[in-house]
């Protein structure tokens, strides 16, 4: 009798201990520090902390998990996610962020107790400092992009050695020359945005062996691709660093003729984008046609540039395309009914396309969204050939609400945007004419 007693009082003692251990389900005690010492510092730079972290207390009892900008793990509290970014709360959208130059010098070994973290965005924070690889072995996303980090950085970063998204964009010191081929064997991910490279970068690049997605946008590349990687994914759109809320790029007329065929080398390419660009293409190498040899390529965003219909016919034969952006080129006419067998979404706005375009569009068998703002369309819509599209944008044109009994055949349509109308819809919407479609 004496022995069960000790035993309960025993097993009460442990459960006791059990909850004042993980009854709360407070995070670890060794990271609610290290992320307090952040708070710390936020002060120490004549910012208000409470105002900005304000979860954020100083209480053994307080939960670090359910603290702003943190996430745990859902079964052990380990903090695993940190969402920093833009710590000072700037407008971003305004120059004050831009023209700061109150660098905050962190020493990211305070969070080396995070033992368990796996994604860090220190985006937007005007941060220099170097990184320190001890406390990190787990991390496999981190975004430094809009700080004055520069080239120097990436010797640190080399040795997180689970690393597989790595954000390196705007850098107020702006990144140039190569990149380091020895490190970054698991990297995937990599954003190298609104820096100074140049092609001589594209070598070293190559070389990283799980890299799938590049991009590389505002920076300072030319001429052709290097044949080696395994890069499914390239941003490219651009490439001049034009300020895309001026006038600049709309009025500029230097046209670039891109020999297309430097992609022809990316055989697993499957997005690619080279929007804002002022590209054509130079016919006499034949570059647009060389793009065939992409066979795997499923996206495709031309957005801005200066192509014509030349380009359509080499388009087609693009056998696993899937999406198609156009817009805001120089086409007209007619569209190439061979091919495009699989294109499911395709995006003609802002070209001198008219009506006679539609009977061509007809025969794509996969077609799902149409997207046609402001070209030169009027009156009535095919009644047959888009069964199957679920979206339609006809903005910005010169039909009237007269197209609406040609709508509907529609009979799958679930968006249908009619906005901007030159031709102006007036009086009530005749809903009857859409009953086909039930999905609207």
């Amino acid at each position: 009798m004496e022995l069960a007693n000790i035993a309960k009082c025993l097993l009460l003692g442990v459960v006791i201990l059990w909850i004042q251990i993980h009854g709360n389900k407070c995070c670890f005690e060794e990271e609610r520090l290290a992320l307090l010492d952040f708070k710390a510092f936020v002060g120490s730079n004549g910012f208000d902390a409470d105002h900005l972290l304000p979860s954020w207390i100083d209480d053994p009892t307080s939960n670090c998990c359910k603290w702003e900008r943190v996430m745990c793990n859902s079964t052990i509290d380990h903090v695993t996610e940190l969402s920093l970014n833009n710590t000072r709360q700037y407008d971003i959208g305004s120059d004050s962020f831009y023209y700061d130059e109150n660098s905050w010098y962190v020493n990211l070994s305070m969070f080396q107790q995070l033992k368990e973290l796996k994604t860090l965005n220190l985006s937007y924070n005007n941060f220099d400092c170097s990184i320190d690889d001890q406390g990190f072995e787990r991390l496999k996303k981190l975004d430094i992009n809009g700080n004055r980090f520069n080239k120097n950085i990436l010797s640190s970063l080399g040795a997180l050695t689970s690393l597989n998204t790595l954000t390196l964009s705007h850098m107020y010191d702006a990144m140039d020359s190569s990149f380091p081929i020895q490190d970054f064997q698991r990297l995937e991910e990599l954003d190298l945005s609104g820096n100074r490279f140049n092609n001589s970068i594209l070598l070293s690049l190559a070389a990283l062996p799980s890299l799938n997605t590049l991009i590389l946008n505002d920076n300072y590349m030319e001429g052709s691709f290097p044949n080696q990687g395994h890069v499914t994914e390239l941003s490219l759109n651009n490439t001049r660093q034009y300020d895309m809320e001026s006038y600049s790029f709309y009025y500029d007329e230097n046209i670039w003729y891109v020999n297309l065929s430097m992609f022809q080398q990316l055989k697993e390419l499957k997005t690619l984008n080279l929007s804002y660009n002022h590209f054509d293409c130079s016919i006499d190498d034949q570059g647009c046609e060389r793009l065939l040899k992409v066979k795997k390529l499923e996206v495709l965003d031309l957005t801005s540039n200066r192509f014509s219909n030349i380009i359509l016919s080499s388009l087609g034969a693009l056998i696993s395309l899937k999406t198609l952006i156009l817009s805001s080129n120089r086409m007209e006419g007619s569209f190439p009914i061979q091919g495009f067998q699989k294109l499911e979404e395709l995006d003609i706005s802002l070209n001198s396309f008219n009506n006679s375009i539609l009977s061509s569009l007809t025969v794509l068998p996969s077609l799902k969204t149409l997207i046609l703002i402001s070209n030169l369309m009027e009156g009535s819509f095919p009644n047959q050939g888009f069964e199957r599209l679920k979206k339609l944008d006809i903005s910005r044109n010169r039909f009237n609400k007269n197209i609406l009994p040609s709508l509907r055949a529609l009979i799958s349509l679930n968006a249908l945007i009619l906005s901007g109308m030159y031709d102006a819809m007036d009086g009530s919407f005749p809903i009857q004419e859409l009953k086909n479609s039930n999905n609207l």
